[in-house]
């Protein structure tokens, strides 16, 4: 098959008593599958007077060459679905890894929050172990004050 795949024509079968063309690859009929009989009649074989040991061979190599061409067609396809996927499945991962990437940033963000909103005030302790907030009071009325200034003053131009 391998002598058969690289020829740069293939034979075409033919009947009987018409000589054996080449016709390029590319334009390769569409042609029923024949058997000895219907090439050679009923005499055939070795001693065939028709000569027909020439068009047995012209069906055998057209048929192994449209063999080859439909193998490669079948690899083609495969290889195609392969590849296709090879690409849904990449696809798929990068996107649980952008949602695990995710989550991950807002359960520290969560965390963060939680931290300085919660913990850090209990730290907050004077020396007699009561809880001051004085200090988030403080910077609280400062926001306050900064936004409500910056709401009450006249536009810059």
């Amino acid at each position: 098959m391998w002598i058969v795949s690289t020829m740069p024509y293939l034979v075409e079968p033919r009947l009987i008593n018409t000589p054996v063309k080449f016709r390029p690859r590319e334009r390769l009929p569409q042609r029923p599958i024949y058997t000895v009989s219907e090439i050679c009649g009923p005499m055939h074989g070795p001693d065939s007077p028709n000569g027909c040991e020439t068009e047995i061979f012209a069906v055998k190599v057209w048929l192994l060459e449209r063999t080859y061409i439909e193998v490669v067609v079948v690899v083609e396809v495969v290889v195609t679905i392969v590849v296709i996927v090879v690409v849904v499945v990449v696809v798929v991962v990068v996107a649980v890894v952008v949602v695990v990437v995710v989550v991950v940033v807002v359960v520290v963000v969560v965390v963060v929050v939680l931290v300085v909103v919660v913990v850090k005030p209990l730290s907050l302790r004077d020396r007699h172990g009561s809880y001051s907030y004085s200090l988030l009071k403080n910077a609280l009325l400062l926001l306050t004050r900064k936004h409500l200034d910056l709401l009450n003053c006249p536009a810059k131009i």
